[in-house]
């Protein structure tokens, strides 16, 4: 992937980062149309429903990003790291760990109706997944959209999970833990209706720092993993 292609990805990620917030500071705004503190704590409550699914929604869009531009790469599966080879396989794989499927040169074998062996038949499936290997090495990896989930619900093992998924560095935002906890449970609680009272302001200042700090976190891993070509399966490229 060159390099301009790399920076324009960047900056479509600030794009989307930088509406998103305009957007958060037009309802922030609002606060000074309001007279009593009480009120202006309700309308918080809003704010951080809002802030939370900025902050979800451009996770999102950020990873499928990155997977849409490693999918443009029209790369074969041999060639990138074996994370990404097997997210791009679950079809494949889907169909070998199906106990019903009975693979073709079994039933050539034993016929239509082969022997109800359980151990002779995982042995069909595991040969056939050896012999097939080398053909699916071979074809150009596609990473489905599915691979990215968010699950509605972005506390901090769900983003560990996804960065997992797509082979980067899961730990890449510890660091952040206590406070993504903070904004999924606030954001929660308010849901549920167990935060009558509202937001205070220096609850909704933090809150929505810890969100710009870890969306600008990300913008950062994705950059980085593109440019050191991390996706690759011989890249020698360590995260510091």
């Amino acid at each position: 992937m060159d390099e301009a292609k790399i920076i324009s990805i960047r900056e479509e990620l600030e794009a989307e980062l930088s509406w998103r917030e305009n957007e958060l500071k037009l309802l922030k705004n609002q606060l000074v149309k309001i007279q009593s503190n009480k009120e202006q704590n309700i309308y918080r409550k809003s704010l951080v429903v809002m802030l939370y699914a900025h902050y979800e929604g451009f996770c999102n869009f950020a990873f499928q990003t990155y997977v849409m531009a490693i999918n443009e790469e029209k790369l074969l599966r041999k060639q990138v790291n074996n994370y990404l080879a097997a997210a791009s396989m679950h079809q494949e794989f889907t169909l070998f760990e199906n106990e019903e499927y009975k693979e073709k040169q079994f039933k050539k074998i034993f016929g239509q109706k082969p022997p109800e062996d359980r151990k002779l038949f995982k042995l069909s499936k595991r040969k056939y997944l050896l012999d097939a290997l080398e053909d699916f090495l071979d074809q150009i990896m596609i990473i489905p959209d599915k691979v990215v989930n968010t699950e509605s619900n972005l506390r901090p093992l769900v983003l560990k999970k996804l960065l997992y998924s797509l082979g980067l560095p899961e730990n890449s935002f510890s660091r952040y833990e206590a406070n993504i906890t903070e904004l999924v449970n606030t954001r929660n609680a308010i849901s549920h209706g167990q935060k009558r009272d509202g937001v205070d302001g220096s609850t909704f200042e933090r809150l929505e720092k810890t969100t710009r700090d870890i969306n600008n976190a990300i913008i950062i891993l994705i950059y980085d993993a593109l440019r050191k070509k991390l996706y690759l399966k011989d890249s020698s490229v360590v995260f510091t």
